[in-house]
């Protein structure tokens, strides 16, 4: 009898750190996994620094201030039949101001804008949903930023991954873009025209 209750034991003791490793290998290696998903969308495009800067109401020179996962980040969905269909993601990221280039002088130290970006947590793990494979600004890094103010009166980067040059080239990713030509002669123009600002 004594051998019969430890083998119990012992089956359920399995069994208990087996279920223990297998929620843990899910919360870890499925659920909290990251994988990039990029969307296209309709938006205004310039091609140039001039266009950029006029379609701007305000320019700033502004590092964030948190790290990305632990910002704001804002989905919403319309249902499709019994399905949940994505209609809109976006990250409202704090910023402080180093330098306002254009745009109102009452503008406080630090504001909220909007990113086109943000994190999605789904069963099979969390998605970085980008729009136009925008990448987000890097906590504590420098940049020139475009912006402009959304039908809800917050601002928002406009010209997608053109509307943010980082100035400290700290961020790796800044580059990347699907216009590369277009971001170097702006990059280069940003360097000319803003260099007593930057």
């Amino acid at each position: 009898m004594n051998l019969a209750l430890t083998k119990k034991k012992l089956i359920i003791l399995f069994t208990f750190v087996a279920i223990c490793s297998l929620t843990t290998y899910y919360y870890f290696g499925v659920y909290k996994s990251i994988s990039n998903v990029s969307l296209q969308a309709s938006y205004i495009d310039y091609d140039t620094l001039e266009e950029l800067s006029s379609g701007a109401e305000l320019i700033v020179i502004a590092s964030p201030t948190e790290d990305f996962k632990n910002r704001e980040h804002k989905s919403t969905f319309y249902k499709s039949g019994k399905a949940k269909v994505l209609q809109d993601i976006y990250t409202l990221t704090d910023i402080k101001i180093d330098k306002v280039i254009k745009g109102p002088s009452n503008i406080p130290d630090t504001i909220k804008i909007v990113e086109p970006i943000g994190l999605l947590q789904e069963y099979n793990g969390l998605k970085k949903v980008a729009i136009e494979d925008y990448t987000e600004l890097k906590k504590n890094n420098k940049y020139i930023i475009f912006l402009s103010k959304n039908t809800y009166g917050v601002y928002g980067i406009i010209n997608m991954q053109n509307g943010r040059f980082n100035l400290d080239n700290q961020d790796k990713d800044d580059s990347k873009s699907k216009k590369e030509e277009i971001r170097e002669s702006m990059r280069t123009e940003i360097y000319k025209r803003f260099k007593g600002s930057i």
